[in-house]
């Protein structure tokens, strides 16, 4: 089970594969942005943006194989929003993920 409290995120130890859908809007996103959602030092996944109508999303979800390197503790993930390499914003900083 995942559950998502403001921008705090819970979730079970073991779990994996349950997705969490992030809507941005922003004048300074480009559908060829990449994000990078990190937990810690722990997790590192980079996602390409989806656009609709000038909307962007991107699925957050952990593979089994991220979810074992995660035990049982409180986290802080990040979000970042990237262009061609470079910082374009920081969407999240320093956020609770606590594995339960």
């Amino acid at each position: 089970m995942i559950t998502v409290k403001g921008k705090k995120i819970i979730m079970n130890k073991g779990d994996y594969g349950l997705p969490i859908v992030y809507n941005l809007t922003g004048e300074l996103l480009q559908a060829t942005d990449k994000i990078l959602f990190t937990i810690d030092d722990v997790i590192e996944k980079e996602y390409t943006l989806t656009e609709d109508s000038g909307k962007y999303t991107f699925t957050f979800e952990l593979s089994k194989e991220d979810s074992d390197k995660l035990t049982k503790n409180f986290y802080f993930y990040s979000i970042k929003a990237y262009r061609e390499g470079v910082l374009l914003d920081t969407l999240v900083d320093d956020e609770g993920f606590e594995l339960i």
